[in-house]
């Protein structure tokens, strides 16, 4: 796979075990799945920077919340596909 980067604040390692578990759940290939985010300052830490380490107030990246956040992203994604090819099917 290429490489490339999806999104602005998931680690390299979350989005790639993302979309392994994303095509082996739907058969898409890795390299057509494509994920986004969007920037906030008041969400979780999704990952590690230089420029908040030494920071006592930012809290570290919770690994949990990491598997979590995959599981939803590919029952998300799985969905999504369910239901494309459904309505693809019906038209």
């Amino acid at each position: 796979m290429e490489s490339r980067r999806d999104e602005r604040q998931i680690e390299r390692r979350v989005a790639a075990e993302t979309r392994r578990r994303i095509a082996a759940a739907t058969g898409v290939a890795e390299g057509a799945i494509m994920l986004t985010c969007t920037h906030t300052h008041s969400g979780p830490v999704m990952s590690k920077h230089l420029s908040n380490a030494a920071d006592p107030v930012v809290p570290p990246v919770d690994p949990a919340y990491l598997r979590w956040l995959v599981e939803r992203f590919t029952a998300a994604a799985v969905a999504a596909v369910v239901f494309a090819l459904a309505f693809w099917r019906a038209a």
